[in-house]
């Protein structure tokens, strides 16, 4: 359907005492067209609108032009004219509710003032202040209809009078029905119409239109140090940038907290703090002088009224986005959390009209003051409900064995139904995905930053609900090298299957804890810890029947994570009956198995460091037969199987062998995990090592520096792998007779290793070896660097 057109009739008057009549014509087209006459009347003569002059009216709010930073694209494209001054000009300005709509709007009318013949600024929420409005600048232009007429009447004499003149600017300001726009949409009309409006249904009105986002960092940073005048010092600068990004870069968000922080003469610092202890009534502070309905909070609550008397089902989704992280949230995750897809397309088509959301075809994004503001309200809305120590399904999923009915413990917990709806979507999302396989990692990598978000706000209580989560995405992190984090979500687990610990109950949960986080103990170099808790998830299996399949299984983790640990601190002996366990419960439970390779292999690694090599070699290499048959490729069993293959080749000093598979191992690594995984420094760092043997430095050297850069950047500087692989690379440097940066890599080395794991630890032990043969040069090293001589004592 076009825009409706109008056509005005003449206006009569009979004398001085006699009733004057206006009759206005409504015309509309498409299907169904119709036309409506309007007849209203007047006591007393009344004059032509067309005899009327502006006069130069206005009534536009005055807004400080000092807090108007990063809009000039956005003024210019206001002050585009139209290609035919006879035209009317409509541009409708939408966005989310705070970002400076009206403000932008009000700068454009002060800017280019002198353009129009009148300004008039009408607020247009709801019909009958549209109405008002419009009779306001009747009366303003006519002060005899203040007594006399009607406010429709004098409604209808407004929109004559715009049809009969040309060169004004109207502002309709957040228009909640765009409908409402339509009676102004007359061909007649020869002026500027400007709406503002949080709708943004892509449709009506015609004309142009014009997304207003938030603001940049740089331009947030300006208007909170603007306001406080806090910008000549550094740290405020800092804290300026940081809580610009709390509050989302919100224009009117900004406004405040800096008018907040002049009155209370504090700093924009302290205000951050006391906002991440207690948001809830920040966000609901009122500065000196700011209407409350005014605020951000108090805006966005009386907006979701609306939606949820349209919509109720909008709201509950809203509510549970804002539980995720606020970018690129994946649509097809949100099947879950409403049963009828036609239900979710129409709640996010209602919550992206009023640009609460922005909606992609793959993605919804929400802005994070919107979802802090909502975690606030809803965060009090507990409920209590019984949490079962159900046996987890992932550990089901990989046993492929039937799970025995055992005592089932549960707990009365406080939870938050919004909190608890977001995790179970997070967790259908997710379900059939295997967290090592990289097949599933795009899905992993697109959810990872919702469930971070989801834990981050969730409490004990609701880790409780959520143990197959919890182990998935401890176990994903564990596979990309991601140990520390890894590590905090083993905690949660221990904690939850605490909870549900009894003398004669312990829920499989605890066990899988313990071996999950045996694992990153081990990974992150923490050894002594990796073997307390492996040895505490241990004692546990053996308290069960060792005919429960799903105990066996999990002592067979436990084990192959025990022995892991051991063989870090040397304790081969102590690793081998372990290993040798693994290996006879994966073969009586599973045979030819992803999980009997593991532990065939594992007991590989035991032998070769006990200098068994034959039989070291014949387990690793049945171990990496089982892997290729039963997974793909790339998987990272395959990968590990692969590259203790050729570790046990180097031993035996078959140097074509090792070389060939080290060469095999490198280019699957690099196809599935990508140039930056940890695990590619481990290929690089050993294929290094293969050269050296055959005294082949020069080749050695960019792979070794390669592995070093690598596992900086992803592991961090303190990292056993990181570690590890700048002693090989001083190690080369040695041999190179660069003595010099040899000597420079192992001392930060040790340096970092003596800070974050003492001096026995097996890293410190090597590092010093390494530099006691350069005692010389590291006293040349250490008195031109001047580092503290009892760092590396």
């Amino acid at each position: 359907m076009t825009a409706e057109q109008s056509r005005r009739s003449h206006t009569v008057a009979s004398g001085p005492r006699s009733v004057a009549a206006q009759s206005i014509e409504i015309a509309s087209s498409g299907d169904g067209a119709h036309i409506e006459r309007h007849v209203h009347h007047w006591p007393g003569p009344v004059p032509s609108p067309a005899d009327v002059k502006p006069a130069g009216q206005s009534n536009v709010p005055w807004s400080d032009p000092r807090l108007f930073v990063g809009r000039e694209d956005a003024l210019a494209q206001l002050a585009v004219p139209p290609e035919n001054a006879r035209d009317l000009n409509v541009q409708t300005v939408c966005g989310l509710a705070g970002v400076g709509k009206s403000t932008l709007v009000q700068h454009h009318v002060h800017r280019s003032r002198e353009r129009y013949t009148l300004t008039w600024w009408i607020t247009a929420d709801t019909h009958e202040n549209l109405t008002a409005g419009l009779a306001d600048l009747t009366f303003r232009l006519n002060p005899v209809f203040r007594t006399a007429a009607t406010s429709e009447d004098a409604a209808a004499w407004a929109i004559t009078w715009l049809s009969s003149h040309g060169g004004w600017l109207l502002v309709l300001d957040n228009v909640e029905d765009l409908s409402h726009v339509r009676p102004l949409l007359l061909e007649s009309m020869a002026g500027h119409l400007i709406v503002t409006t949080r709708r943004d249904l892509g449709v009506e009105p015609p004309g142009t239109r014009l997304r207003l986002e938030v603001l940049g960092e740089e331009e947030s940073v300006a208007v909170l140090t603007g306001i406080t005048g806090h910008g000549d010092d550094p740290d405020e600068r800092v804290a300026a940038a940081r809580l610009a990004g709390e509050l989302g870069h919100l224009p009117l968000a900004l406004q405040q907290v800096g008018a907040y922080v002049v009155q209370t003469q504090s700093t924009l610092s302290d205000y951050l703090q006391r906002l991440s202890a207690d948001p809830a009534r920040l966000h609901a502070a009122v500065p000196e002088g700011v209407d409350p309905e005014r605020t951000v909070t108090r805006i966005w609550h009386h907006t979701l009224q609306h939606i949820d008397r349209r919509d109720p089902t909008a709201v509950q989704l809203l509510r549970v986005l804002a539980h995720f992280a606020p970018e690129d949230i994946p649509r097809d995750t949100l099947r879950h959390a409403l049963a009828d897809p036609l239900d979710l397309d129409r709640s996010l088509s209602v919550l992206n009209s009023y640009s609460l959301i922005t909606l992609t075809p793959t993605t919804v994004s929400i802005h994070r003051l919107l979802q802090s503001v909502i975690r606030s309200s809803v965060s009090q809305e507990t409920s209590r409900r019984r949490v079962f120590s159900t046996p987890a399904q992932w550990m089901r999923s990989r046993s492929r064995l039937p799970w025995r009915r055992r005592k089932v413990r549960h707990l009365t917990a406080d939870i938050v139904p919004d909190i608890a709806a977001a995790g179970q979507v997070l967790q259908r999302a997710l379900s059939g995905t295997d967290s090592r396989d990289p097949k599933d990692w795009p899905r992993w990598r697109a959810l990872l930053p919702h469930i971070e978000a989801l834990f981050s706000q969730a409490s004990d209580d609701h880790q409780l609900l959520f143990p197959d989560l919890l182990m998935l995405t401890c176990s994903y992190l564990l596979s990309q090298g991601l140990d520390a984090r890894a590590l905090a979500y083993g905690e949660m687990l221990l904690r939850a299957g605490e909870k549900f610990r009894t003398p004669d109950h312990v829920p499989p949960g605890l066990i899988t804890a313990l071996s999950l986080l045996t694992m990153a103990h081990c990974s992150l170099g923490n050894y002594t810890k990796a073997c307390e808790t492996g040895e505490r998830g241990l004692a546990l299996c053996a308290a069960f029947d060792e005919d429960e399949a799903e105990l066996l299984v999990q002592s067979q983790s436990t084990m192959n994570n025990l022995a892991a640990a051991y063989r870090s601190l040397g304790r081969y002996e102590d690793a081998l009956p372990l290993d040798q366990k693994s290996v006879e419960i994966a073969e009586r439970l599973h045979g030819n198995h992803p999980l009997t390779s593991v532990s065939l292999s594992n007991l590989g690694r035991t032998m070769e460091k006990l200098g068994r090599y034959d039989e070291a070699l014949e387990l690793s290499r049945r171990a990496l037969d089982i892997s290729r048959d039963t997974m793909p490729a790339a998987h990272p069993t395959n990968l590990t199987n692969l590259n203790n293959l050729a570790t046990v080749l180097l031993c035996l000093e078959h140097h074509e062998d090792a070389e060939r598979v080290n060469l095999e191992l490198l280019e699957q690594c690099e196809e599935a995990l990508g140039g930056d995984h940890p695990f590619v420094s481990v290929a690089l760092s050993n294929l290094a090592t293969t050269y050296c043997r055959t005294s082949r430095y020069e080749e050695a050297l960019p792979l070794a520096r390669r592995a070093a850069d690598i596992s900086g950047e992803a592991l961090g500087p303190d990292h056993p792998t990181t570690l590890t692989n700048l002693h090989n690379l001083a190690h080369i440097h040695c041999m190179l007779g660069q003595h010099g940066e040899e000597v420079a890599l192992a001392l930060v080395a040790l340096k970092i290793s003596l800070d974050a794991f003492g001096p026995e630890h097996p890293l410190s032990e090597r590092l010093t070896a390494l530099l006691s043969s350069h005692q010389d040069v590291v006293r040349t090293l250490l008195s031109e660097l001047k580092p503290d001589p009892d760092a590396v004592t």
